[in-house]
C-alpha cells in the first residue's frame, strides 16, 4: 500500500514536472528568439511589462489561492461550495483590481502604446478568478488532466509567439497572444471542473468569511513577495536602462526555470502535507522533513550545474553582448536552495493556519531587496541587483523562520532534513529502478 502511494506520488510529480518542463522550454524558446532576433531592448520592454503585470496578480488573487486547498482538506464533502464561493470572491476582486491598476498605470505611464500593451495583459489577468477551478481539480488529484491541458495549449500558442518575434512585429502582438493563451487555459480548467459540479453558484457565507479573514494577510504578503521578486526589474528601468533589463532578464529567466522542479514537487506534495497535518501528525513530520531534504538536494545539484556551465551555455546560444548575463546567473543561482524551501513553506503556512507569517517574511525580503538595490545597482549594475536578490531570498525563505515562535521549529527541521538526503537518493533510484 505504501509502495503504491509512493508510485502514485511519483507519477503525479512526473506529470506536473513534464508540464513545467514543456512550459519553460516554450518560454525559453521565445526569450531565445527575442534575444537573437530583436535584441536586448525589445526583451527589456517585454520583461518590464510582464513585471508590472506580476505586481497586479497577487492583489487580484487577494490571497484566495492555496488557502482554498486548506478549506478543501478540512471539509472535502463541501468542496463544490468552497470552490464556487472562492471563485465568486475572486471575480469581484479581480474586477476592482484590474480597474484600479489600469488607472494607476495610466497616471504613471501615460503614453498610449504602453497603456495599450498593459490593457491587453490585464484582459488575461481579469479571468484569473478561474484559477480556483484548477485548485479544485488538483484537490481531486486530477494532476494528469491539468498537466495535459497546459501542455496542449502551450504548444498550440508557441508557433504564434515565434512567428511574431522572428518577424519583428510590435510587442503588443506578442502580449495579445500571451493574454489569449492565459484565458484559454483558465476556461479549460473551468470547463472540466464545472462540467461535473454544475455552473450554478453554491455560495457558503461561512467559507467566504473564513477566506476573507485570512486573505488580507495573504494578499499583502503576495504583493510583498512580488516586490522582492520583481522590484529589481522595475528599479533597473528607472536607475539604468531598458537594455540592461534585457540582459538581466535572461539570467532571471534561467534562474526561474530552475525553480520549476520545486514548484512541480510542491504542487503534488504540498496538498498532501496539508491533509497530513490534521489527519496524521506523525507522518506529517516524516513527510515534511523528507520533502525539505529533497528540495535541498535538487536545488544544490542545479546550483552546481549553473556555476559550472553558465558561461559555456551563454557563449553557445546567445550573442556576445549577453556574456554579462552568464555572470549574473551564477550569482542568482546561489539563491536556489532558499527559493526551493520557500515553495514548501507556503504550504506549511496554510497547514498551521499562520498566514501572518507570509506577510512578515515577504515584507522583510521586499524591504531588504529595495534598500540593497538602491546601493548596489548604481555601483554594480545588474550584478548588484542579483546580489540583492540572493540576500533578500535567503532572508524571506529561510532566516525569517526564526522571527516567530510558530515557525522557528521549521528552521531546525530544514537543517535536520539534510541528513535525510542519502536515503532520498536511494529511494528515488529504487523508484526509477536504477541500481546505485
Amino acid at each position: 500500500m505504501q509502495k503504491s502511494k509512493a508510485t502514485n506520488l511519483m507519477g503525479n510529480s512526473l506529470w506536473v514536472l513534464l508540464e513545467r518542463v514543456i512550459n519553460l522550454l516554450c518560454s525559453f524558446l521565445v526569450i531565445f528568439a527575442i534575444a537573437n532576433s530583436t535584441g536586448a531592448e525589445y526583451l527589456g520592454e517585454f520583461t518590464f511589462m510582464m513585471a508590472v503585470l506580476a505586481l497586479v496578480a497577487p492583489l487580484a488573487q487577494f490571497g484566495i489561492g492555496r488557502q482554498v486547498l486548506g478549506e478543501l482538506s478540512v471539509a472535502p464533502d463541501n468542496s463544490n461550495a468552497i470552490v464556487h464561493t472562492a471563485m465568486l470572491l475572486r471575480l469581484v476582486l479581480s474586477a476592482l483590481v484590474a480597474l484600479t491598476s489600469w488607472l494607476l498605470f495610466y497616471i504613471f505611464y501615460g503614453d498610449a502604446y504602453s497603456v495599450l500593451a498593459f490593457s491587453i495583459l490585464l484582459m488575461g489577468q481579469f479571468f484569473s478568478f478561474l484559477e480556483v477551478c484548477e485548485l479544485g481539480l488538483i484537490f481531486k488529484e486530477r494532476f494528469r488532466l491539468v498537466a495535459q491541458l497546459k501542455i496542449t495549449i502551450s504548444l498550440l500558442f508557441l508557433g504564434a509567439k515565434l512567428f511574431i518575434v522572428l518577424n519583428k512585429l510590435p510587442l503588443v502582438y506578442l502580449l495579445s497572444v500571451i493574454s489569449i493563451e492565459t484565458v484559454l487555459k483558465l476556461f479549460s480548467f473551468a470547463y472540466f471542473y464545472l462540467s461535473r459540479t454544475g455552473i450554478v453558484a453554491k455560495v457558503d457565507f461561512k467559507v467566504a468569511k473564513r477566506l476573507l479573514n485570512r486573505s488580507l494577510y495573504l494578499a499583502l504578503s503576495g504583493f510583498a513577495a512580488t516586490i522582492y521578486l520583481k522590484i529589481d526589474v522595475l528599479m533597473l528601468e528607472h536607475m539604468a536602462n531598458t537594455k540592461l533589463i534585457g540582459f538581466y532578464s535572461i539570467a532571471v529567466k534561467l534562474s526561474e526555470a530552475s525553480i520549476f522542479i520545486a514548484v512541480a514537487l510542491c504542487s503534488v506534495a504540498g496538498p498532501a502535507i496539508i491533509k497530513l497535518y490534521t489527519s496524521d501528525p506523525l507522518r506529517y513530520n516524516t513527510q515534511i522533513k523528507r520533502s525539505f531534504g529533497r528540495l535541498i538536494l535538487y536545488s544544490s545539484t542545479i546550483c552546481v550545474f549553473w556555476l559550472t556551465f553558465a558561461s559555456f551555455i551563454f557563449a553557445l546560444f546567445f550573442p556576445k553582448e549577453f556574456n554579462i548575463s552568464a555572470q549574473t546567473l551564477q550569482i542568482l543561482t546561489l539563491a536556489l536552495p532558499f527559493l526551493f524551501v520557500r515553495q514548501l513553506i507556503s504550504y506549511v503556512i496554510i497547514a498551521i493556519d499562520y498566514s501572518a507569517f507570509s506577510l512578515i517574511s515577504h515584507s522583510a525580503g521586499a524591504l531588504t531587496n529595495v534598500l540593497l538595490n538602491f546601493f548596489l545597482i548604481p555601483e554594480y549594475g545588474i550584478q548588484g541587483a542579483a546580489l540583492a536578490s540572493v540576500i533578500s531570498y535567503s532572508l524571506s525563505g529561510y532566516f525569517s523562520l526564526l522571527f516567530t515562535r510558530k515557525t522557528r521549529e521549521y528552521f531546525f527541521i530544514i537543517n535536520a532534513s539534510i541528513l535525510t538526503i542519502p536515503n532520498i537518493v536511494l529511494s528515488d533510484l529504487k523508484l526509477l529502478r536504477i541500481k546505485p
